[in-house]
């Protein structure tokens, strides 16, 4: 919970809050394709990784303390 979450790439920049339940939803994306993933939490180091998109997509990211 109260993470924070920017989807980068292809023309797209959107940035939101996780949930109770550490999840968020990019919805519209422009294309599938390659993006960048970047997420930072209060007392978790932040965590910057690449994310292709293909269709409906999941990505699972655990932050370390």
């Amino acid at each position: 919970d109260n993470a924070t979450v920017q989807l980068t790439g292809n023309g797209f920049d959107d940035t939101l809050g996780t949930g109770v339940y550490g999840q968020v939803l990019f919805e519209d994306l422009p294309v599938d394709g390659d993006y960048t993933l970047d997420v930072s939490a209060p007392g978790f180091s932040s965590l910057q990784q690449p994310a292709t998109v293909a269709g409906n997509s999941a990505a699972t990211v655990q932050l370390n303390p």
